[in-house]
């Protein structure tokens, strides 16, 4: 720690961990990488994997409010990883949706199970593309936490977190946000062989943030999604649930 005015002291960070780095870290705690294969897998974590997700904060790449100018696939995955690992507070307004807009048009993710408690993982929320710092401000002001009603509207004001879109948006350091269609829209296709983390696969109803396969050849993903799950979560997918009904894309903002 470096001394600065009027006792505020100042983090020197002097390295920081890979996104491989990452997984090996906590590997070497003996947990595993928030890896969901269950819809009621609430992620919790002890005391020493939350530690090692802390010390990250010292590091420009877990805002989720890098430039794209200099974007790295390591910076894209360690982003997501912050929103799959991002412990927040549940009030009993950010449970109940009174600050919603339209109370009709708000629905609680269903994970989100009872309130004054703390949950992992950021929610799922219809249209919203908040940054990690945004959700807590919001999170804080007692805006509903997540929204699953998808139909006849867009984002609903008061509510917090992030849709697909606004997930990959967030974790490609875009600012607003980009839609499937504008995914699709503004580059090119490319081969699912082709892919490398940070890369998505996508089409016009969702969109997910690539990592790589496993050695049956799933595809490990990052993803805001609903289907029960309702936030964003690590998980496999198989090639039949990818090739063919999800376009492989690469990500425009890095060099490689």
């Amino acid at each position: 720690m470096l001394p600065c005015e009027k006792n505020v002291y100042v983090l020197k960070v002097n390295s920081w961990m890979t996104s491989e780095q990452y997984i090996k870290y906590k590997e070497s705690l003996g947990v595993e990488d928030n890896y969901i294969d269950n819809k009621n897998n609430v992620i919790q974590f002890d005391g020493k994997t939350q530690d090692s997700i802390n010390s990250l904060s010292g590091s420009n790449i877990i805002n989720s409010s890098i430039s794209t100018s200099s974007l790295t696939r390591d910076q894209i995955m360690s982003v997501a990883y912050q929103y799959n690992n991002h412990k927040w507070y549940c009030s009993k307004q950010n449970y109940d949706g009174s600050k919603a807009a339209n109370p009709n048009w708000w629905q609680r993710p269903s994970f989100i199970t009872s309130y004054n408690t703390y949950y992992y993982q950021v929610p799922y929320c219809w249209g919203g593309a908040h940054s990690l710092s945004e959700f807590d401000q919001k999170i804080n002001e007692g805006y509903a936490a997540g929204n699953v009603h998808t139909k006849d509207h867009y984002y609903v004001g008061g509510t917090a977190g992030v849709d697909c879109s606004g997930f990959v948006s967030k974790c490609w350091g875009i600012y607003d946000r980009w839609s499937t269609y504008d995914i699709m829209k503004y580059r090119s296709q490319i081969n699912y062989n082709a892919l490398q983390k940070g890369d998505v696969l996508c089409n016009s109803d969702h969109v997910m943030l690539f990592y790589k396969k496993d050695a049956d050849n799933n595809y490990i993903v990052y993803e805001s999604t609903k289907g029960g799950y309702d936030r964003v979560i690590h998980r496999a997918r198989s090639k039949s649930e990818v090739e063919g009904i999800y376009g492989a894309y690469k990500c425009p903002f890095v060099a490689n």
